[in-house]
């Protein structure tokens, strides 16, 4: 939850937006890390007993506890964050010099499923990885819930 966000943000927006700049990708990762180890550090149940030492066992952190904290649930920060990190890039990369136009040809795809064109160049080819990844991932899948049944 600390660094996902900001990562995700940045490959996302830098492969499909061509407006996206370095500058914004930079700002996006400092400002989007920055506040989630803020978080992470301010969740912590620990710290949070040096501000709250009244508060008891069961503490959960800061951010996370229903009842003492903000009661924002762990699954939440991460969309939260990530929707920061987006206002951050698009921002930015607004407020800055678009990139060249040859730049841009290397690194932004015409459109989303434009890695699948052009041909298959052998087994190192991330498509054909990608399909041994899938099948994998089903056939572990599989095993799992007929073995857990």
């Amino acid at each position: 939850m600390v660094f996902a966000p900001a990562v995700t943000t940045v490959f996302v927006f830098g492969v499909l937006w061509k407006r996206g700049t370095i500058k914004a990708a930079m700002a996006t990762f400092a400002i989007g890390c920055t506040i989630g180890i803020i978080y992470f550090i301010l969740d912590l149940p620990r710290v949070g007993l040096v501000f709250l030492p009244d508060a008891g066992p069961e503490f959960l952190g800061l951010i996370t506890d229903p009842a003492q904290g903000l009661g924002i649930p762990f699954m939440l920060a991460g969309p939260v964050l990530c929707g920061l990190c987006i206002v951050v890039y698009v921002a930015v990369s607004l407020a800055t010099v678009p990139p060249p136009r040859e730049v841009v040809e290397k690194v932004c795809w015409d459109h989303p499923l434009a890695f699948l064109s052009g041909p298959i160049r052998g087994w190192s080819d991330p498509r054909v990885i990608a399909c041994f990844l899938l099948a994998s991932l089903a056939i572990l899948y599989g095993l799992n819930r007929y073995l857990s049944s």
